[in-house]
């Protein structure tokens, strides 16, 4: 019987027997570590929970903690077409505070009522049809439900306005899909009350992988993706083909991390949390690890779920979908086992990251996950002597704080997730791993590293300039939609170098993925050129040490669309710009004929149809 058929206290039983009576384990080739503090201690207070005589067994409302393992709902595509609506309202639903060890109320803004979006399945060739309704509350008279028209409140458009909050619109990230119109439009600004539909097209030569949707109306982006408004998008085919892939047992991660404050302010209700307004403490260098330590209880969920128990048998391979859907933490995923005051590492078999797949295996022992960020990993582990039953632990490790001003100071490291590695049966489950030359088929780019560079030299510089009123920009310039856009041509490949001149910055650009080609790092007043494996990728993080060069080519598409920091307060904030590609300046000249100055909208007849 699977382990989310069992009763709450038999999963718990199980948990407690596996983690006292661990099987003895000789020495082996996997990494050993000496085991900090911080995980020490929360290993100790998971297994003090799941003692027999814990108060958590004495309740069963008194804990959802521990739950097994589930995926999101899921809704796939019929005939060609998945077609669906996402209702925006505020929800009411439980958590788990890991601090005064209770479940709490929590009011946040949804899809669906739910703490997470339902994973969309689709294939290359299909039709999206995603019909936003947005029911959340009017702040302010919010006009007529005109979707192309831009904010224009006589309010700074990087200053945060909690009357933006409830504006929203529907990103597809990591998707090559028109950006105009009902495409994955992140210029569409819905206002309370109105629905609009998204209609983007997945061509058929898309590349096959994990991919994720989120709000994006700029001033209202972190504060509704940390709400949880955010989703998986697995487009079909490639690796899913591969013969040991197709096998194996597939589990969605989606990474969230929400922020709440209890709900005292006017209207509130005390007995509740709340994610309505950005408070002092919402967002903002080492935030989030002071809410994990104080009584709000803060934990990186998985799937709206705290600590929930993953099942796997001996030698068993499964593959583990990634998706961090938090605002700006990073996340150090890594795979371990707790013995005598160390940890061992299990090996994880990357495939792939942000949706592409790398055409071969790379056998890491963690893998590092910006906000953004996708990895698909394979995972098997086994039991020694073949029998009983032990716990491993998925954990975010130390990681730096993403910090403007302060370097050195480390995230506390968390268990995210139990992994009970159960005895070996003759169950049919996967147990072969590919190898890389068995990958190599999946990759669906030829690498642009000796292809020669055809338009200009492109360059972002990421940069904070404190003051009375804090500016997040990119080259000099704080996001405006009056700003005219940077314009690059169709079909060009280009090379850009990346940098940042405080705090690290992970650069996202939508629409189409580059490939990196270059990485250096400053030291002693020189550039000092590290080794980087040329990945493709759409989110890829710029320390403030650090020159990033890489390739792109824009191909199929024309429009507006956006390059920003993903963190999301740094882009609500002004930290984007806006970027237009154009074929022989085609909209350049229909916008100057139609009186339109600024980026993104406004443009909806003929010539941006879908």
């Amino acid at each position: 019987m699977k382990l989310f058929y069992l009763h709450r206290f038999q999963i718990v039983y199980i948990l407690f027997f596996s983690v006292i009576f661990s099987c003895q384990e000789p020495v082996d080739a996997r990494l050993t570590t000496r085991a900090t503090s911080d995980i020490l201690s929360e290993i100790a207070n998971i297994q003090s929970s799941l003692r027999p005589s814990s108060a958590l067994l004495k309740n069963q409302e008194q804990g959802l903690v521990y739950l097994p393992f589930a995926n999101p709902e899921e809704i796939s595509s019929i005939d060609g077409k998945l077609d669906t609506e996402m209702v925006i309202k505020f929800a009411t639903n439980r958590l788990y505070n890991t601090i005064e060890k209770k479940n709490i109320e929590l009011y946040h803004r949804s899809y669906n009522g739910r703490l997470v979006g339902p994973t969309l399945r689709v294939k290359p060739g299909d039709s999206l049809l995603v019909n936003l309704i947005n029911k959340l509350p009017v702040y302010e008279n919010p006009g007529p439900c005109d979707p192309y028209q831009p904010l224009h409140d006589d309010q700074d458009p990087n200053i945060i306005d909690s009357l933006r909050f409830n504006n929203t619109n529907l990103h597809t990230h990591g998707l090559h899909v028109s950006p105009m119109a009902h495409g994955d439009n992140v210029f569409v600004n819905l206002a309370p009350g109105c629905d609009f539909q998204n209609r983007i097209a997945v061509p058929l030569d898309h590349a096959s992988g994990t991919f994720w949707y989120h709000a994006h109306v700029h001033g209202s982006t972190a504060i509704q993706v940390s709400s949880g408004m955010g989703g998986t998008i697995l487009i079909e085919g490639g690796l899913d083909d591969q013969p040991q892939i197709k096998e194996m047992d597939e589990k969605v991660f989606v990474m969230q991390q929400i922020p709440y404050v209890p709900d005292t302010g006017a209207g509130g209700d005390p007995n509740r949390y709340a994610l309505k307004f950005i408070e002092d403490k919402t967002f903002g260098p080492g935030t989030w690890g002071d809410g994990i330590k104080d009584s709000t209880g803060w934990r990186t969920t998985i799937n709206g779920m705290v600590l929930p128990v993953i099942e796997i048998e001996s030698e068993e391979a499964q593959r583990w979908r990634f998706v961090h859907a938090g605002v700006r933490e990073t996340l150090n995923l890594k795979l371990i086992k707790s013995k005598e005051g160390k940890v061992i590492h299990e090996k994880l078999y990357a495939i792939a990251e942000d949706g592409i797949a790398y055409g071969y295996r790379s056998d890491i022992d963690s893998m590092l996950l910006q906000p953004g960020y996708r990895a698909d990993l394979l995972v098997q582990a086994k039991l020694t002597d073949g029998l009983g039953q032990d716990t491993l632990y998925l954990i975010d490790a130390s990681s730096p704080v993403l910090d403007e001003t302060n370097t050195d100071e480390y995230e506390s490291e968390r268990v995210l997730a139990l992994v009970v590695l159960k005895a070996k049966t003759t169950k049919p489950v996967a147990r072969q791993l590919p190898t890389s030359v068995a990958l190599r088929q999946y990759a669906p780019y030829p690498s642009l590293v000796n292809v020669p560079v055809t338009d200009t030299m492109q360059y972002v510089n990421f940069e904070i300039k404190p003051g009375d009123t804090t500016l997040f920009q990119i080259n000099n310039v704080s996001f405006d939609h009056s700003n005219p856009p940077r314009t690059l041509g169709l079909n060009n490949i280009q090379e850009w170098t990346l940098t940042s001149s405080l705090g690290g910055h992970p650069f996202h650009i939508h629409i189409n993925h580059f490939q990196i080609q270059e990485r250096y790092t400053k030291g002693n007043n020189q550039w000092i050129k590290q080794q980087v494996k040329p990945i493709w990728k759409d989110t890829y993080f710029v320390p403030s040490s650090d020159s990033i060069v890489l390739k792109t080519v824009y191909k199929d598409f024309v429009g507006d669309f956006v390059l920003h920091c993903h963190i999301l307060d740094h882009e609500d904030q002004g930290m984007m710009q806006c970027v237009r590609i154009d074929s022989a300046n085609t909209i350049g000249n229909y916008l100057l004929d139609q009186g339109i100055e600024f980026c993104g909208p406004q443009y909806t007849n003929s010539l941006t149809s879908n």
